[in-house]
């Protein structure tokens, strides 16, 4: 089920998503990755190499001031940030019906009663 959150202060609210939290609750990682360079430099020989990792960068989510946000996974209310803002009502939190899936039933068609003759048939005015 989907949730959606109201920012309900006058002020842009971030959130970060921890990856030990968010991105284990909904199964998938949500975090980006980036290449971080570090400069090393052996003591003894006063020799520098250049080193580069691969870091996670957690997702976050940004509220303006008084957006909502639709279709966001339950998940973020594990966030602790989310759930106190909650608590100080500075957030709002609406669960979002599932839609009903589509029994590919047709509505019956309404019939036509005819109020008046189709115009190709009603008679024309006076030249004949």
């Amino acid at each position: 089920m989907t949730i959606t959150l109201e920012n309900r202060e006058r002020r842009m609210q971030v959130f970060n998503l921890p990856h030990d939290i968010y991105c284990e609750a909904v199964e998938y990682c949500a975090c980006a990755a980036t290449d971080v360079t570090t400069l090393l430099e052996d003591a003894r020989t006063g020799e520098r190499m250049a080193r580069t990792a691969t870091r996670r960068i957690p997702a976050s989510i940004t509220l303006l001031a008084r957006e909502s946000r639709r279709g966001l996974p339950e998940a973020v209310l594990r966030i602790p940030e989310i759930r106190r803002a909650v608590d100080r009502r500075a957030l709002r939190v609406l669960t979002e019906r599932e839609a009903p899936a589509p029994t590919g039933k047709r509505t019956p068609e309404r019939k036509r009663t005819p109020t008046s003759a189709p115009a190709s048939e009603q008679p024309q005015g006076g030249h004949e």
